[in-house]
């Protein structure tokens, strides 16, 4: 069924709207007395919703915006529950969607249930004394539920975002930014894990690792290599270098192309001083130049007073995307404007600029990001033995120490960086085969059915890995909760119990437990007695690593609840059963553990799930083994020298002379009992609702069906009264022999419930 919302309606209302008059200088209420709304308070504090100690419903001055709650004695019949107002998302003078400004942090608070509408859906099928209770102006929720707690613990739990480590996402009060996320800025890092941190309005940042730039590389003559370095570690090995012939009139001569007098030397005319060089009419200084007077940083240029980036360029202060433009700061789609600005994405260009375009979500302007950096070229001066390479941003990375001989050596764009020309066989894998093609069975590593796509652009060296060494992929410990304190055991009717019991959560390759909760009932464990939100933290001992890897999940930790302590008496069993049951668990909540290693320094890719096999998703209901307590009532048996009738066995029972048999027999089944009786009559009770007992049995020459006029009669009803006054007036069904007998020759029979 779909949520019940109305408008709310309460059992007092108003003849017409209250005032003031104009005059006067007081309002006609305080905000923080209002239900839901916008308040105003002076300390987080305020928020915090408190429950005392004593029973009853909960009226405290303390609480500045509460709900209207009311503390049971968690009994069956005395249960928790809370008071919605007949909008149902609002009780006491909370409700959803509610704002808060709280002085002491400058901030305004948003009161969330982000999974109210689940919650509620929990709630619609309940009956009996767990069903939700409706009224005209109210809707009272009880916690003889699973489900209903879990509703009450939505609407008590007071936690603020960025309070005792609470996190957005857990948080009942939340920071409110407004309805839009706009990214105000950012700076790009090439550091050890290439960060670009993205800054917000709301005061978060966002970082995005995993941008590379070249930072090195050395040169090997003797394998004719050059490996590249970048910034996150990566090695790029670019192999197929060769030597020149050398000589003056070679290509590396002093005449040669590469010579000082040569086309590219210092004085040709692609050398420094030449038309193209640095310094020449078309170099990056001349009148043509990036820096000349028509180049982009010129006045004309892109960067100039009149480009696209000068001050009335299209960027420029006064340019539509400048601090003044309709898309600039206080233009009406800036942070500061009508509309605001939200993200959906980006896509980084390599163009002149290294743009990140962050591509709007309300189709307004996008916001542009540069300085990313890639290769697009580079040179090999051999007069030098330097390597210069070039990137998008006319930045020069020169790399020193060649020793190889003569000749100009020209890097194309990205070349040993990924494109490969697929008519020319090299070190990496780029066969010739059809992409489609699959491998018929397992190579080492490499699994049937692998494609040549699936290789291609791969190392040699990459491939031999896969193919020896096959990835062998970690295991995980699942989290466990044991209920301590109890065992299952068999007690009679009317006794008492002394309960002292507790759950505790061990973790293992999971999160830490957030919730542990002991649970009974006398059909299945299904009503919360103790309610942990903070569990006690202790260390036990660590899950092993694994290939060498330390596990992210250590330390290791058990996390306990508090005890439940009471004295239990054991419960009748109810009309037409045998026995009754009292039934406990523990039942806990723990947070998502982290991916391990696998053999080769990798990190575990699987999605999260709840096998040995996965990382360890979060768990919410976790539950420990059933302990349960059965009351029974006892059987009993005697002898007499003179045939027993009812009233005597029911004196001998209730004054305490009868023997009692041991409470776990099992007695909806076969009674084994020694008499020792001598010439005596036998007789013996059991509870009426176990099983009719129709025949005994010693051996197979001597047994009998009971009978009128049998060893032993059939049974007759009698009510019999505990010695011991645990209970009284209890039907049992009567046996009485009527002959005497000895049974101290063979010493125990078998009472059945079938016929010898």
């Amino acid at each position: 069924m779909s949520f019940p919302y109305k408008n709310p309606t309460s059992v007092d209302s108003l003849g017409g709207p209250q005032s003031v008059a104009r005059e006067q200088n007081f309002g006609t209420n305080f905000s923080v007395l209002q239900t839901g709304g916008y308040m105003e308070v002076y300390n987080l504090s305020d928020l915090i919703f408190t429950i005392p100690s004593s029973n009853g419903e909960v009226l405290l001055s303390a609480n500045t915006i509460p709900v209207r709650y009311t503390k049971g004695t968690g009994t069956l019949f005395s249960p928790n529950n809370i008071t919605l107002n007949s909008d149902n998302i609002s009780s006491g003078r909370r409700r959803l969607g509610m704002l808060v400004y709280v002085h002491e942090t400058d901030k305004v608070y948003q009161y969330v249930i982000p999974n109210y509408d689940t919650l509620w859906a929990g709630l619609t099928g309940l009956t009996g004394l767990s069903a939700i209770t409706p009224t005209d102006h109210t809707t009272v929720i009880n916690n003889r539920s699973p489900q209903g707690q879990s509703f009450i613990n939505a609407w008590i739990d007071s936690s603020i975002e960025g309070v005792s480590g609470v996190t957005r996402e857990n948080a009942r009060w939340r920071i409110f930014w407004g309805t839009d996320w706009q990214v105000t800025g950012g700076t790009i890092d090439y550091n050890s894990t290439g960060d670009l941190s993205l800054n917000s309005n709301s005061g978060n940042t966002v970082t995005i690792s995993g941008l590379k730039t070249i930072t090195g590389g050395t040169f090997f003559s003797g394998t004719s290599t050059l490996e590249l370095y970048n910034n996150l570690g990566d090695t790029i090995s670019v192999t197929g270098f060769t030597g020149g012939s050398g000589g003056t009139s070679g290509s590396s001569g002093s005449s040669g192309t590469s010579g000082s007098s040569g086309s590219s030397g210092t004085s040709g005319s692609s050398g420094s001083s030449g038309t193209s060089g640095s310094s020449g009419s078309s170099g990056t200084s001349g009148s043509s130049g990036s820096s000349g007077t028509s180049g982009s940083s010129g006045s004309s240029g892109t960067s100039g007073s009149s480009g696209s980036s000068g001050t009335s360029g299209s960027s420029g202060s006064s340019g539509t995307s400048g601090s003044s433009g309709s898309s600039g700061t206080s233009g009406s789609s800036g942070s500061s404007g009508t509309s605001g600005n939200s993200f959906t994405g980006g896509t980084v260009t390599y163009d002149s600029n290294g743009r990140l375009v962050l591509e709007s979500e309300n189709s307004l302007d996008n916001i542009n990001v540069d300085g990313f950096k890639t290769i697009t070229g580079g040179t090999y001066l051999s007069a030098t033995t330097t390597l210069e390479l070039y990137n998008n941003l006319s930045d020069t990375i020169q790399i020193t120490g060649f020793t190889t001989g003569g000749g100009d050596i020209s890097v194309s764009a990205n070349t040993g960086l990924g494109i490969i020309d697929p008519n020319t066989l090299y070190t990496i894998y780029n066969s010739n085969l059809s992409a489609d093609l699959e491998m018929n069975e397992d190579v080492g590593g490499l699994d049937a059915g692998t494609r040549v796509e699936d290789l291609t652009g791969k190392t040699l060296v990459q491939l031999f890995n896969d193919i020896l060494f096959p990835t062998a992929l970690p295991t995980y410990t699942k989290p466990t909760i044991t209920l301590q304190g109890l065992s299952s055991q068999t007690l009679e009717v009317g006794t008492t119990k002394s309960i002292v019991i507790s759950g505790y959560g061990d973790k293992n390759d999971a999160g830490d437990f957030t919730s542990i909760r002991v649970r009974t009932g006398t059909t299945a464990p299904n009503v919360d007695v103790v309610i942990d939100n903070s569990p006690t933290e202790s260390s036990i001992a660590n899950i092993p690593d694994q290939f060498g890897f330390t596990n992210p999940n250590n330390p290791n930790a058990r996390f306990t609840s508090t005890q439940l302590s009471y004295t239990l008496t054991i419960p009748e069993p109810s009309l037409g059963e045998m026995a009754s049951t009292v039934m406990y668990d523990a039942e806990g909540d723990c947070n998502a553990g982290l991916p391990k290693l696998d053999n080769k320094g990798n990190t575990d890719t699987r999605t999260a799930g709840v096998t040995e096999n996965t990382p360890q998703q979060a768990r919410t209901n976790l539950n420990s083994d059933d302990v349960t307590i059965t009351g029974v009532y006892p059987y009993w048996y005697g002898t007499s020298s003179t045939q027993p009738t009812i009233s005597t066995i029911q004196d001998a029972i209730s004054g305490g002379t009868a023997n009692k048999s041991s409470i776990t027999n099992d007695q909806d089944g076969t009674l084994t009992i020694t008499f020792n009786a001598n010439e005596e009559y036998c007789w013996f009770a059991h509870f009426e609702e176990y099983e009719q007992k129709r025949s005994f049995f010693v051996t197979d020459i001597n047994k009998e069906d009971f009978c009128s006029t049998c060893l032993f009669n059939t049974f007759v009803t009698g009510s019999i009264d505990s010695p011991d006054g645990y209970w009284s007036g209890v039907n049992y069904k009567i046996y009485i022999t009527n002959l005497k007998t000895t049974t101290t020759s063979f010493g125990a029979m078998q009472l059945k419930t079938n016929t010898v």
